[in-house]
């Protein structure tokens, strides 16, 4: 396929530009600018050739119990059936998942993600009656993205509340604005099994709740600032 043809495309220049790679991406991830086609080849050579992430984190009860809901559903509904080729593409897509964060080993976020991918492509392939039925019952299983949002707004809630009182009791006072270091909510967000914080960025969540994800030029750090009026 096409990533096949890149990699075999690639030259000595790219050999060279690959270490670094995955540094330049994260950079262009935290400042949220495009990245460019060149960039975006090297990365995949790099992902192909480095990245072997290995499967031992993998929730193989979740995916065993998933199967027979599953399986039940399609039998009783009757659907399209579910075969054990479903079960061995969810394996499959957590690791290109993993692959593609250029990570060591499979994480729930990739399991999870595999799973929301192989569930909406079988449920869509159900007759319209059985897919409302199934959407209903595996929604669980979908909204997984949604679920670490609303986490990942309270944890984000609760530090700006604590900076708040922090900045309350050493000066009398609070600032117009509060701000908290995004690698401080990045380690926070890291001890509740939470790494891609990409969707949350992005989420209306955050962007009704009135935060700004902001350069802080004098310290040369990310940070999340909102205006303090009272974060609920």
């Amino acid at each position: 396929g096409g990533a096949g043809g890149v990699a075999g495309g690639a030259g000595g220049d790219d050999a060279d530009d690959v270490l670094h790679v995955g540094g330049a991406v994260a950079a262009h991830a935290r400042d949220r600018s495009l990245i460019d086609q060149d960039l975006l080849r090297k990365y995949i050579v790099y992902a192909k050739r480095k990245c072997r992430p290995k499967l031992g984190h993998i929730d193989v009860d979740k995916i065993a119990a998933l199967y027979g809901e599953l399986r039940a559903a399609s039998m009783v509904a009757g659907g399209v059936p579910m075969g054990v080729r479903y079960l061995e593409s969810i394996v499959r897509m957590a690791e290109a998942h993993a692959r593609m964060h250029l990570r060591d080993h499979v994480r729930t976020e990739d399991t999870d993600m595999a799973i929301k991918v192989m569930l909406s492509s079988f449920i869509n392939a159900q007759k319209f009656s059985v897919a409302r039925q199934m959407q209903r019952h595996f929604k669980r299983y979908m909204a997984f993205k949604t679920d670490n949002n609303q986490l990942l707004l309270y944890l984000l809630q609760s530090m700006l509340r604590d900076q708040a009182q922090y900045l309350n009791a050493r000066h009398g006072a609070i600032p117009a604005r509060v701000q908290i270091d995004v690698d401080e909510f990045e380690v926070r967000a890291k001890e509740m099994d939470i790494y891609d914080l990409q969707p949350f960025w992005h989420s209306p969540l955050f962007v009704e709740q009135g935060f700004r994800y902001e350069h802080d030029a004098s310290r040369g750090l990310y940070v999340i600032t909102k205006q303090w009026a009272a974060v609920p």
